[in-house]
C-alpha cells in the first residue's frame, strides 16, 4: 500500500545515501564553476606514441591495476598507463580508462586538491577526446558524466549548465548502450533527478521520470545492487513503502559483483538501515 507522499520531508534519504558519482546539490550555487573553466585548460589529451600491440599491453595493465582491492596508489597507476595510452585511433579505449581512474580519485584520495585535479584532469581529457570526434565512445560518455559528478561534490559549486552538461553525457551513453557499468547510465540519472528535485534552476526532471529510469535499470540489471538500493529510495521519497521494502530487501539478497565487492558491502549495509526504517 503506498503511504502518504512524504517527498519533501525523507529527502535525507536521497541525499543520504553513498552515492559519490552525483553531486551534493545543496552546495550548488549560480556564478559557480562551469565547465569552460575546467575544459579552458587544454592540452591533456597527448596522442601516444605506442604502437598498436604496446597500446593493447598498456590498456591491459590499466585494467589489472583497476581490480580490487582498489587503492590510491594502483588507481594512480592505472591513470597514468591510461593517460600514456590516449590515442584517437583507438576509438576511446583509453580515454574512458582515464575517466575511470579520474573519477574513483577525485572521490577516494585523501587530499582534497588532488581530488580536484584528478577531476580537472580528467574532465579535460574527456571533453576533448570527445572534441576530437573519433567513435564516440558510451563508456567515454559515462564516465565523464561520473567524474563531473564526483568533481562538483569536491568543489561544492558547479553552475547549472555544468550541472545540465553532466546529465547530457549521462543520456549520450543511455541512449548509445544502456548496459554500460552494470546499466550505469539510468542509474546516474535516476539519482541525479532525485538529487535535484527540491532545487529550482537545477532540477533535471520528475520524481516519475526517475522512478522509471531506475526502474529500467534494475530490470536492466538486477543482480546489481546499486541500481535497487537508488530505486527504493525514490519509492521512500514517493511514499511508496511497500514497494521500497521488496526493493530493499533484493538488495540484502544479491551477491557482490566481482568488480564491485567494497561498494557492495556499503550498499547492503544502507538497504539494511533504510529497510529498518520504513
Amino acid at each position: 500500500m503506498r503511504a502518504r507522499s512524504r517527498r519533501r520531508q525523507s529527502s535525507r534519504v536521497a541525499r543520504g545515501s553513498a552515492f559519490p558519482t552525483v553531486i551534493l546539490v545543496a552546495a550548488l550555487s549560480s556564478g559557480c564553476t562551469s565547465v569552460e573553466d575546467v575544459a579552458g585548460e587544454g592540452g591533456s589529451f597527448v596522442e601516444s606514441s605506442l604502437d598498436d600491440d604496446a597500446l593493447a599491453v598498456w590498456i591491459e595493465h590499466c585494467d589489472e591495476l583497476y581490480t580490487e582491492p582498489r587503492t590510491v596508489e594502483k588507481v594512480t597507476a592505472s591513470f597514468k598507463f591510461a593517460l600514456g595510452s590516449l590515442t584517437s585511433r583507438d576509438g576511446h579505449a583509453a580515454a574512458w580508462r582515464v575517466l575511470r581512474a579520474s573519477a574513483w580519485l577525485a572521490r577516494n584520495h585523501p587530499e582534497r586538491e588532488r581530488r580536484l585535479e584528478h577531476g580537472r584532469r580528467g574532465i579535460a581529457v574527456g571533453l576533448e577526446a570527445l572534441g576530437r570526434g573519433t567513435s564516440e565512445s558510451a563508456r567515454t560518455h559515462y564516465q565523464l558524466a561520473l567524474t563531473m559528478g564526483a568533481f562538483c561534490e569536491v568543489k561544492g559549486t558547479c553552475d547549472t549548465a555544468f550541472v545540465r552538461r553532466m546529465r547530457n553525457h549521462a543520456k549520450t551513453a543511455q541512449a548509445d548502450d544502456p548496459g554500460v557499468d552494470h546499466c550505469g547510465p539510468g542509474r546516474f540519472l535516476g539519482k541525479l533527478i532525485v538529487e535535484t528535485l527540491d532545487y529550482p534552476g537545477y532540477s533535471l526532471g520528475t520524481l516519475e521520470e526517475a522512478l522509471e529510469l531506475l526502474s529500467t535499470a534494475v530490470h536492466g540489471c538486477p543482480d546489481f545492487a546499486e541500481n535497487g538500493l537508488f530505486l527504493a529510495e525514490a519509492l521512500i521519497e514517493d511514499g511508496d513503502d511497500e514497494e521500497a521494502g521488496r526493493a530493499l530487501r533484493s538488495v540484502i539478497a544479491s551477491r557482490a559483483p566481482a568488480d564491485h565487492t567494497v561498494e557492495h558491502a556499503t550498499w547492503v549495509k544502507r538497504a539494511r538501515e533504510l529497510l529498518e526504517e520504513l
